[in-house]
């Protein structure tokens, strides 16, 4: 073998570790986006549970408006039965108030059933939500998983990397 030969499987060997350079670099910005993915995707989920936090605030403000109501309409019974008690003389004119106070009474109740049922839509929704949550759960550990793989993986293309660097040294000393 004369040192034309010699040169031309050097450069044959130095270009090919270049493309493989190459393609290791490509496969560095092919998983720096795969992690700024998964960022984004952190960011949507947690821009997702903070709407879903002012939601249940506000759900539980408009209960807690609605037991004052409910508390009010309870007095405002109360003080009816001891008119009935106190105003004998007026039974006719009570009687009239309290058929409008059942009518109310029905409405509320509608209402309450009404707020019942979606307090159970309510339900069914966390809980959905819960389901959905473990799921993610699942898909992060995974990613976590899979990312330790490639983490793995990258630590070997180094070391062999390194051992190629070196294999390229000896060849130069050697020529």
């Amino acid at each position: 073998m004369n040192n034309e030969e010699f040169q031309q499987i050097v450069l044959e060997k130095l270009s090919s570790f270049d493309n493989q350079f190459k393609n290791i670099d490509n496969q560095f910005k092919n998983i720096d986006n795969q992690f700024k993915n998964i960022d984004n995707q952190f960011k949507n989920i947690d821009n997702q549970f903070k709407n879903l936090n002012a939601e249940v605030k506000t759900i539980k403000t408009e209960i807690k408006n609605l037991n004052a109501e409910v508390k009010t309409i309870k007095t405002e019974i109360k003080n009816l039965k001891n008119q009935v008690k106190d105003n004998t003389s007026q039974i006719q004119n009570l009687s009239e108030h309290v058929r409008l106070i059942e009518s109310q009474t029905k409405e509320n109740t509608q209402i309450l059933q009404a707020l019942m049922h979606s307090s159970e839509m309510n339900k069914a929704v966390q809980d959905k939500m819960a389901i959905d949550v473990a799921r993610i759960q699942g898909d992060v550990i995974q990613i976590k998983s899979d990312v330790l793989a490639i983490r793995k993986d990258l630590s070997m293309v180094e070391t062999i990397t390194a051992n190629n660097y070196s294999d390229i040294a000896k060849l130069k000393a050697i020529s």
